[in-house]
Protein backbone atom coordinates (compact mmCIF):
# COMPACT_ATOMS: atom_id res chain seq x y z
CA UNK A 1 0.00 0.00 0.00
CA UNK A 2 1.10 3.45 -0.86
CA UNK A 3 -0.29 6.28 1.26
CA UNK A 4 -0.25 10.36 0.59
CA UNK A 5 -2.60 13.35 1.33
CA UNK A 6 -3.61 13.38 -2.39
CA UNK A 7 -3.35 10.59 -5.45
CA UNK A 8 -2.02 13.52 -7.82
CA UNK A 9 1.29 12.74 -5.70
CA UNK A 10 1.48 8.82 -6.78
CA UNK A 11 0.86 10.37 -10.30
CA UNK A 12 3.77 12.59 -10.37
CA UNK A 13 6.58 10.64 -8.40
CA UNK A 14 5.33 7.07 -7.79
CA UNK A 15 4.37 5.69 -10.99
CA UNK A 16 7.38 3.21 -11.95
CA UNK A 17 7.22 2.16 -7.80
CA UNK A 18 4.04 0.77 -7.79
CA UNK A 19 4.86 -0.85 -11.27
CA UNK A 20 7.98 -2.58 -9.91
CA UNK A 21 5.30 -4.35 -7.07
CA UNK A 22 3.20 -5.25 -9.92
CA UNK A 23 5.81 -7.09 -12.05
CA UNK A 24 6.96 -8.98 -8.74
CA UNK A 25 3.34 -10.42 -8.45
CA UNK A 26 2.00 -8.15 -5.65
CA UNK A 27 -1.54 -6.24 -5.94
CA UNK A 28 -0.64 -2.90 -5.32
CA UNK A 29 -2.88 -0.22 -3.00
CA UNK A 30 -2.98 3.39 -3.22
CA UNK A 31 -4.65 5.36 -0.12
CA UNK A 32 -5.11 9.12 -0.61
CA UNK A 33 -7.77 12.28 -0.33
CA UNK A 34 -10.81 11.53 -2.56
CA UNK A 35 -10.39 15.29 -3.90
CA UNK A 36 -8.31 14.06 -7.22
CA UNK A 37 -10.49 11.89 -8.81
CA UNK A 38 -8.83 12.77 -12.39
CA UNK A 39 -5.36 11.50 -11.26
CA UNK A 40 -7.40 8.70 -9.50
CA UNK A 41 -9.03 7.14 -12.48
CA UNK A 42 -5.61 6.98 -14.05
CA UNK A 43 -4.14 4.74 -11.20
CA UNK A 44 -6.84 2.73 -11.26
CA UNK A 45 -6.56 2.14 -15.38
CA UNK A 46 -2.79 1.43 -14.26
CA UNK A 47 -4.21 -1.49 -12.20
CA UNK A 48 -3.85 -0.07 -8.76
CA UNK A 49 -6.79 -0.20 -6.16
CA UNK A 50 -7.65 2.84 -4.66
CA UNK A 51 -8.98 3.37 -1.34
CA UNK A 52 -10.08 7.13 -0.09
CA UNK A 53 -8.96 8.14 3.47
CA UNK A 54 -10.23 11.53 4.61
CA UNK A 55 -6.58 12.61 4.65
CA UNK A 56 -5.94 16.50 5.50
CA UNK A 57 -2.56 18.31 5.30
CA UNK A 58 -3.67 20.92 7.83
CA UNK A 59 -2.34 18.42 11.46
CA UNK A 60 -4.67 19.82 13.13
CA UNK A 61 -7.86 19.86 11.29
CA UNK A 62 -10.02 17.59 13.10
CA UNK A 63 -11.09 15.57 9.47
CA UNK A 64 -8.05 13.47 10.38
CA UNK A 65 -10.01 12.02 13.38
CA UNK A 66 -12.35 10.83 10.79
CA UNK A 67 -8.81 9.48 8.84
CA UNK A 68 -7.82 7.57 11.68
CA UNK A 69 -11.09 6.08 11.91
CA UNK A 70 -10.73 4.71 7.81
CA UNK A 71 -7.35 3.28 8.63
CA UNK A 72 -8.12 1.47 11.61
CA UNK A 73 -11.13 -0.23 9.73
CA UNK A 74 -8.73 -1.18 6.88
CA UNK A 75 -6.32 -2.57 8.98
CA UNK A 76 -9.38 -5.00 9.79
CA UNK A 77 -10.17 -5.58 6.63
CA UNK A 78 -6.83 -5.96 4.24
CA UNK A 79 -3.46 -7.38 5.68
CA UNK A 80 -0.70 -5.74 3.75
CA UNK A 81 2.62 -7.15 3.25
CA UNK A 82 4.30 -3.43 3.05
CA UNK A 83 3.19 0.24 3.04
CA UNK A 84 5.41 3.29 1.74
CA UNK A 85 4.10 6.37 3.00
CA UNK A 86 4.54 10.05 1.87
CA UNK A 87 3.50 13.55 3.30
CA UNK A 88 3.72 14.56 6.67
CA UNK A 89 0.30 14.21 8.31
CA UNK A 90 -0.88 10.80 6.44
CA UNK A 91 2.53 8.97 6.86
CA UNK A 92 2.17 10.13 10.60
CA UNK A 93 -1.89 8.62 11.08
CA UNK A 94 -0.60 5.47 9.28
CA UNK A 95 2.13 4.95 11.36
CA UNK A 96 -0.11 5.67 14.23
CA UNK A 97 -2.84 3.08 13.06
CA UNK A 98 0.10 0.36 11.85
CA UNK A 99 2.18 0.84 14.30
CA UNK A 100 4.10 -2.73 16.20
CA UNK A 101 1.24 -4.78 13.38
CA UNK A 102 2.97 -8.27 12.86
CA UNK A 103 3.81 -9.15 9.38
CA UNK A 104 3.67 -5.67 7.80
CA UNK A 105 6.65 -3.29 7.26
CA UNK A 106 6.25 0.76 6.87
CA UNK A 107 8.63 3.01 5.24
CA UNK A 108 8.23 6.89 4.98
CA UNK A 109 9.97 8.75 2.70
CA UNK A 110 10.73 12.13 3.83
CA UNK A 111 10.24 14.40 0.80
CA UNK A 112 11.39 17.28 2.67
CA UNK A 113 10.78 18.09 6.59
CA UNK A 114 9.02 20.94 7.70
CA UNK A 115 11.78 21.14 10.28
CA UNK A 116 15.10 22.52 8.20
CA UNK A 117 17.59 25.19 8.53
CA UNK A 118 16.07 28.34 8.66
CA UNK A 119 12.35 26.70 9.41
CA UNK A 120 10.31 28.98 12.13
CA UNK A 121 10.61 27.77 15.71
CA UNK A 122 7.07 26.72 15.89
CA UNK A 123 7.94 24.29 12.61
CA UNK A 124 10.44 23.03 14.60
CA UNK A 125 8.27 22.72 17.67
CA UNK A 126 5.08 20.69 15.67
CA UNK A 127 7.42 19.03 13.08
CA UNK A 128 10.03 17.52 14.95
CA UNK A 129 8.10 16.14 17.96
CA UNK A 130 5.54 14.72 15.65
CA UNK A 131 8.36 13.16 13.63
CA UNK A 132 9.90 11.74 16.85
CA UNK A 133 6.51 10.20 18.22
CA UNK A 134 6.70 8.86 14.19
CA UNK A 135 9.97 7.07 14.48
CA UNK A 136 8.85 4.46 16.93
CA UNK A 137 6.27 3.20 14.17
CA UNK A 138 8.80 3.60 11.18
CA UNK A 139 11.05 0.56 10.42
CA UNK A 140 12.82 2.74 7.65
CA UNK A 141 13.20 5.89 6.47
CA UNK A 142 14.46 7.15 3.21
CA UNK A 143 15.40 10.61 2.30
CA UNK A 144 15.97 12.29 -0.79
CA UNK A 145 18.95 15.26 0.45
CA UNK A 146 21.50 15.28 2.48
CA UNK A 147 20.05 17.87 5.36
CA UNK A 148 17.09 15.48 5.66
CA UNK A 149 19.49 12.77 6.17
CA UNK A 150 20.78 14.45 8.70
CA UNK A 151 17.92 15.22 10.66
CA UNK A 152 16.93 11.49 10.68
CA UNK A 153 19.82 10.81 12.57
CA UNK A 154 18.68 13.64 14.81
CA UNK A 155 15.72 12.03 15.39
CA UNK A 156 17.03 9.05 16.39
CA UNK A 157 16.72 6.70 13.75
CA UNK A 158 19.90 4.16 13.30
CA UNK A 159 22.52 3.71 10.30
CA UNK A 160 20.31 0.40 9.92
CA UNK A 161 17.10 2.20 9.67
CA UNK A 162 17.94 5.16 7.03
CA UNK A 163 18.20 5.38 3.10
CA UNK A 164 19.64 8.26 1.32
CA UNK A 165 18.07 8.00 -1.96
CA UNK A 166 18.60 9.83 -5.20
CA UNK A 167 15.13 11.61 -4.98
CA UNK A 168 12.05 9.91 -6.78
CA UNK A 169 14.11 9.66 -10.11
CA UNK A 170 14.04 11.25 -13.79
CA UNK A 171 13.27 9.47 -17.06
CA UNK A 172 16.37 10.12 -19.37
CA UNK A 173 14.41 9.00 -22.45
CA UNK A 174 12.18 11.90 -23.18
CA UNK A 175 11.23 12.67 -26.60
CA UNK A 176 13.41 15.28 -28.17
CA UNK A 177 11.23 17.77 -30.45
CA UNK A 178 12.08 18.30 -34.18
CA UNK A 179 12.38 21.75 -35.33
CA UNK A 180 9.38 21.80 -36.25
CA UNK A 181 7.94 20.50 -33.42
CA UNK A 182 10.17 23.53 -31.31
CA UNK A 183 8.61 26.34 -33.43
CA UNK A 184 5.41 25.13 -33.33
CA UNK A 185 5.51 24.95 -29.53
CA UNK A 186 7.36 28.79 -29.35
CA UNK A 187 4.62 30.09 -30.95
CA UNK A 188 1.60 28.26 -29.09
CA UNK A 189 3.66 30.35 -26.25
CA UNK A 190 4.02 33.54 -27.88
CA UNK A 191 7.89 33.07 -28.04
CA UNK A 192 10.02 34.96 -30.50
CA UNK A 193 12.90 33.16 -31.90
CA UNK A 194 15.22 35.56 -31.00
CA UNK A 195 14.15 35.02 -27.03
CA UNK A 196 16.25 33.70 -24.39
CA UNK A 197 13.60 31.63 -22.21
CA UNK A 198 13.44 30.69 -18.75
CA UNK A 199 10.73 28.27 -17.27
CA UNK A 200 10.03 28.36 -13.64
CA UNK A 201 8.30 24.65 -12.97
CA UNK A 202 6.57 24.48 -9.67
CA UNK A 203 2.89 24.97 -7.96
CA UNK A 204 2.34 28.95 -7.69
CA UNK A 205 2.28 29.31 -3.74
CA UNK A 206 4.38 31.54 -1.19
CA UNK A 207 6.65 28.79 -0.52
CA UNK A 208 8.03 28.14 -4.15
CA UNK A 209 8.38 31.92 -3.45
CA UNK A 210 7.85 33.11 -7.63
CA UNK A 211 7.35 36.27 -6.06
CA UNK A 212 11.26 36.77 -5.63
CA UNK A 213 11.70 36.54 -9.46
CA UNK A 214 8.43 39.13 -10.14
CA UNK A 215 10.11 41.69 -7.54
CA UNK A 216 13.42 41.78 -9.85
CA UNK A 217 12.11 41.11 -13.40
CA UNK A 218 11.41 44.38 -14.52
CA UNK A 219 15.16 45.18 -14.22
CA UNK A 220 16.31 41.92 -15.62
CA UNK A 221 14.10 42.63 -18.79
CA UNK A 222 15.46 46.02 -18.78
CA UNK A 223 18.99 44.64 -18.98
CA UNK A 224 18.04 41.70 -21.46
CA UNK A 225 15.19 43.27 -23.17
CA UNK A 226 15.01 39.70 -25.50
CA UNK A 227 14.30 37.57 -21.72
CA UNK A 228 11.03 35.71 -21.57
CA UNK A 229 9.74 34.39 -18.26
CA UNK A 230 7.44 31.12 -17.78
CA UNK A 231 5.38 30.68 -15.09
CA UNK A 232 4.49 26.32 -15.46
CA UNK A 233 1.67 25.50 -13.41
CA UNK A 234 -0.97 26.10 -10.59
CA UNK A 235 -1.62 27.56 -7.72
CA UNK A 236 -3.45 29.84 -5.11
CA UNK A 237 -1.41 32.27 -5.65
CA UNK A 238 -2.27 32.77 -9.71
CA UNK A 239 -4.57 35.34 -9.24
CA UNK A 240 -1.99 37.12 -6.84
CA UNK A 241 0.89 36.69 -9.44
CA UNK A 242 -1.00 37.52 -12.77
CA UNK A 243 -2.38 40.94 -10.45
CA UNK A 244 1.00 41.91 -9.77
CA UNK A 245 2.15 41.88 -13.68
CA UNK A 246 -0.87 43.57 -14.90
CA UNK A 247 -0.27 46.42 -12.32
CA UNK A 248 3.47 46.77 -12.53
CA UNK A 249 2.99 46.46 -16.44
CA UNK A 250 5.85 43.90 -16.45
CA UNK A 251 6.86 42.41 -19.81
CA UNK A 252 8.02 38.83 -21.18
CA UNK A 253 5.83 37.21 -18.78
CA UNK A 254 3.81 34.07 -19.79
CA UNK A 255 1.55 31.68 -17.42
CA UNK A 256 1.12 28.31 -18.63
CA UNK A 257 -1.02 27.37 -16.72
CA UNK A 258 -1.07 23.35 -15.79
CA UNK A 259 1.09 21.68 -18.58
CA UNK A 260 1.53 17.84 -19.28
CA UNK A 261 4.30 18.85 -21.55
CA UNK A 262 7.04 20.18 -19.45
CA UNK A 263 9.94 17.93 -20.88
CA UNK A 264 8.82 19.28 -23.90
CA UNK A 265 8.70 23.07 -22.91
CA UNK A 266 12.26 22.74 -21.17
CA UNK A 267 13.37 21.76 -24.84
CA UNK A 268 13.00 25.32 -25.96
CA UNK A 269 14.46 26.65 -22.47
CA UNK A 270 17.35 28.66 -21.90
CA UNK A 271 17.55 28.29 -17.96
CA UNK A 272 15.25 26.87 -15.18
CA UNK A 273 15.05 28.72 -11.76
CA UNK A 274 13.58 27.60 -8.55
CA UNK A 275 13.29 29.71 -5.58
CA UNK A 276 11.78 27.93 -3.65
CA UNK A 277 11.92 28.58 0.47
CA UNK A 278 11.74 25.11 1.68
CA UNK A 279 12.31 22.26 -1.34
CA UNK A 280 12.81 18.71 -1.10
CA UNK A 281 14.90 17.57 -3.76
CA UNK A 282 13.05 19.71 -7.16
CA UNK A 283 12.16 17.34 -9.72
CA UNK A 284 11.81 20.21 -12.05
CA UNK A 285 15.15 20.85 -11.82
CA UNK A 286 16.20 16.88 -12.52
CA UNK A 287 14.17 17.54 -15.63
CA UNK A 288 15.82 21.10 -16.84
CA UNK A 289 18.89 19.06 -15.73
CA UNK A 290 18.52 16.02 -18.27
CA UNK A 291 17.53 18.49 -21.41
CA UNK A 292 21.33 20.11 -20.21
CA UNK A 293 19.69 23.48 -18.82
CA UNK A 294 21.74 25.86 -16.33
CA UNK A 295 20.07 26.55 -12.90
CA UNK A 296 19.33 29.09 -10.77
CA UNK A 297 18.19 28.52 -7.71
CA UNK A 298 18.20 29.70 -3.96
CA UNK A 299 19.89 28.13 -1.23
CA UNK A 300 17.59 26.03 0.05
CA UNK A 301 17.78 21.86 1.21
CA UNK A 302 17.15 20.04 -1.81
CA UNK A 303 18.50 22.50 -4.77
CA UNK A 304 21.75 23.00 -3.30
CA UNK A 305 22.38 18.81 -3.62
CA UNK A 306 21.89 19.58 -7.42
CA UNK A 307 23.45 22.72 -8.30
CA UNK A 308 27.23 23.58 -7.74
CA UNK A 309 27.40 27.22 -7.42
CA UNK A 310 29.48 28.67 -10.37
CA UNK A 311 29.55 25.21 -11.82
CA UNK A 312 26.13 23.90 -13.37
CA UNK A 313 24.50 27.07 -12.48
CA UNK A 314 23.67 29.46 -9.57
CA UNK A 315 23.15 29.88 -5.61
CA UNK A 316 21.55 32.67 -4.86
CA UNK A 317 20.64 33.46 -0.80
CA UNK A 318 17.28 34.04 -0.36
CA UNK A 319 16.00 37.32 -0.80
CA UNK A 320 19.15 38.82 -2.30
CA UNK A 321 17.68 40.67 -4.57
CA UNK A 322 20.76 42.35 -5.91
CA UNK A 323 22.82 38.87 -6.73
CA UNK A 324 19.77 37.15 -8.33
CA UNK A 325 19.58 40.33 -11.03
CA UNK A 326 23.37 39.87 -11.55
CA UNK A 327 23.35 36.23 -12.05
CA UNK A 328 20.56 36.29 -14.32
CA UNK A 329 21.69 39.03 -16.31
CA UNK A 330 24.96 37.28 -16.52
CA UNK A 331 23.40 33.86 -17.68
CA UNK A 332 20.50 35.43 -19.95
CA UNK A 333 23.94 37.21 -21.85
CA UNK A 334 26.24 34.10 -22.27
CA UNK A 335 25.10 31.93 -24.84
CA UNK A 336 28.41 29.63 -24.13
CA UNK A 337 28.14 30.15 -20.91
CA UNK A 338 24.88 28.91 -21.10
CA UNK A 339 25.79 25.85 -23.22
CA UNK A 340 28.62 24.73 -20.17
CA UNK A 341 26.80 25.19 -17.09
CA UNK A 342 23.87 23.05 -19.29
CA UNK A 343 26.63 20.08 -19.76
CA UNK A 344 27.91 20.17 -16.48
CA UNK A 345 24.35 19.74 -15.59
CA UNK A 346 23.76 16.64 -16.96
CA UNK A 347 27.24 15.21 -15.82
CA UNK A 348 25.69 15.69 -12.29
CA UNK A 349 22.10 14.25 -12.70
CA UNK A 350 23.09 10.73 -14.14
CA UNK A 351 22.91 9.38 -10.57
CA UNK A 352 19.48 10.53 -10.80
CA UNK A 353 18.26 8.68 -13.87
CA UNK A 354 14.65 6.45 -12.75
CA UNK A 355 17.01 3.09 -14.12
CA UNK A 356 19.18 4.25 -10.92
CA UNK A 357 17.15 4.95 -8.58
CA UNK A 358 14.16 2.21 -8.90
CA UNK A 359 17.47 -0.42 -7.88
CA UNK A 360 18.55 1.67 -5.05
CA UNK A 361 14.29 1.81 -4.09
CA UNK A 362 14.01 -1.83 -5.08
CA UNK A 363 17.26 -3.15 -2.62
CA UNK A 364 15.21 -1.07 0.48
CA UNK A 365 11.78 -3.04 -0.59
CA UNK A 366 13.65 -6.61 -0.68
CA UNK A 367 14.97 -5.90 3.01
CA UNK A 368 11.35 -5.93 4.57
CA UNK A 369 9.71 -8.40 1.74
Amino acid sequence: MFVASVYRHFKAFHIPYMKLFQKKGYVVYACANSSDQKEKKYLEQQGIVCIDISFERNPLSLKNVKAYKELKKLKENIHFDLIHTHTPVASFLTRKVYANTQDTSVIYTAHGFHFYKGASKLSWLLYFNLEKIAMKWTDHIITINKEDFANAKLLGYTDEQISYVHGVGVDSSYNRLNLTQRNSLKKELSIDENEIVVSYVAELNKNKNQMFLLQNWGEIKKAIPNAKLLFIGTGNSTDLYMNYVKKRGLQGIVFTGYRQDVMDILQITDIITLLSVREGLGKCLLEGMVVKLPCIVTDSRGPRDLVQDNFNGYIIQNNDQDDLVEKFIKLLKDESLREEMGNKSYELVQSYFLENVINEYDNIYGKYL
